[in-house]
């Protein structure tokens, strides 16, 4: 569950 947050924060981050 860790590893899909960090995908999904690390594409918020990319998208801003």
């Amino acid at each position: 569950m860790n590893n899909s947050i960090k995908f999904c924060f690390s594409r918020i981050m990319t998208g801003m």
